[in-house]
């Protein structure tokens, strides 16, 4: 037992000697492999002197030296990159970026492992570099330089920075001017949150007559409210907007002169009575006087915000446009003969119009169908401001029920 003892001291102290490194754990098991390592071989093995002899392979060297330079300014990318990410504040963060962000999260203890295998150590020795050391430095290149999680992520994530900094100035003007109509909307009117009215839900047709329709109690309710058209700073604004269009609707003109306080359709002032769930979305008032400074689609959005409990701020919308969006009680006049058309030619209730439909053209032209492809393609130009994905409307069903009320539900998703 001394005697194999001194036989092997006597090879550590050669290798030791070789390498002017007497640091080789030959009788620790619990060292790590690189410390243990030599040449393929393990350290707590007896090393062959045909081992300790072989000459340096200039080939390998170089072709080490290569991979290892590589692998380092691998190294340096990724090192760049997490400070920007790290940097990100909270609040609206692009959404290109937060996916990739999250990625290179769930990644980082692989790649602290990955960057741990020491090349200068193995390059600094002067017995070569073995084959098999630089086979296992190439296989982590290439999984780097390969995979999806490698150089693909590098990519992606330039691209997802640079779609970010391209839109950065539309996003900004978009978002500006949508919150600017916003805040009118804000000023204009009282506007109401609360939970589920009980009087709600007999008059949403669109959902009880809908299978696949959300309850209409865990949805929020939010009310808005103009001034009454009755007020006499009003009527100002009226006849200043119509006069400088040029042209008065006949239908306008009772209230204009005073004769009346109440505009076509008994509209009595700005209203909208809407729901909002994690899904889905219920449009059960919507009336806006035309010379307001804001848009219906802007009063969706305060409202949707409202429902969320997040501040009025466009940035804070949802990243997902709510799949179920429906309108209720449809009772404009040219919506009501399309859907009447549609339905007889049909001959059926439900109907399901697709964009491969010939009637999906003519439905698209009617007021109710058009501001909800309005709200959905205004929510676009804030969601890929941000990087995100663009919504479209898949599908549209018709209901009619037994009182001879439309509803209208819309079925979005990512196009």
């Amino acid at each position: 037992m001394n005697s194999y003892k001194t036989i092997r001291q006597k090879n550590y102290e050669a290798i030791g000697s070789l390498h002017g490194n007497a640091s080789y754990h030959f009788d620790n098991r619990n060292a790590s492999v690189l410390q243990r390592q030599y040449n393929g071989t393990l350290a707590d093995k007896r090393p062959s002197a045909a081992i300790i002899q072989r000459q340096e392979d200039p080939a390998v060297r170089a072709e080490f030296e290569k991979a290892a330079v590589m692998l380092r300014d691998k190294k340096q990318q990724f090192e760049l990159l997490i400070p920007k990410f790290d940097a990100i504040a909270e609040g609206p963060v692009p959404i290109a970026l937060k996916w990739v962000k999250n990625r290179w999260e769930r990644m980082k203890a692989d790649f602290t492992i990955f960057f741990n295998f020491d090349t200068q150590a193995i390059l600094d020795r002067e017995g070569g570099v073995s084959k098999n050391s630089l086979k296992k430095l190439q296989s982590r290149l290439n999984w780097y330089t390969q995979s999806g999680d490698g150089e693909k992520l590098l990519e992606e994530t330039d691209e997802a920075m640079q779609l970010v900094d391209r839109r950065a100035g539309v996003y900004k003007a978009k978002a500006g001017a949508m919150q600017s109509r916003i805040d009118h909307y804000l000023d204009d009117s009282e506007v109401l949150s609360s939970g589920m009215d009980p009087k709600i839900p007999g008059r949403v047709d669109a959902i009880k007559n809908d299978p696949s329709g959300e309850h209409v109690a865990e949805m929020n309710h939010v009310e808005g409210y103009g001034p009454s058209m009755a007020n006499y700073s009003e009527r100002v604004k009226a006849n200043a907007y119509f006069a400088a269009k040029g042209a008065t609707p006949k239908a306008w003109e009772p209230y204009l002169k005073g004769e009346t306080d109440v505009g076509p359709g008994k509209l009595t002032g700005a209203k909208f009575i809407n729901l909002f769930g994690p899904q889905t979305v219920v449009m059960l008032e919507n009336y806006r006087p035309p010379w307001k400074r804001y848009f219906a689609s802007d009063v969706f959005f305060s409202q949707w915000l409202t429902a969320i409990g997040k501040e009025q701020d466009v940035r804070n919308l949802p990243e997902h446009f709510p799949k179920n969006f429906y309108r209720n009680h449809i009772d404009n006049d040219q919506t009501v003969a399309v859907l009447n058309q549609i339905m007889a030619e049909e001959k059926k209730n439900p109907v399901i119009v697709k964009r491969s439909d010939p009637h999906w053209q003519p439905l698209f032209k009617t007021q109710n169908a058009a501001s909800t492809l309005t709200i959905v393609d205004e929510y676009n130009s804030i969601n890929e401001g941000r990087g995100g994905g663009t919504y479209g409307i898949l599908y549209v069903q018709i209901h009619k029920d037994g009182n001879k009320n439309f509803a209208l539900k819309f079925v979005t998703g990512i196009v």
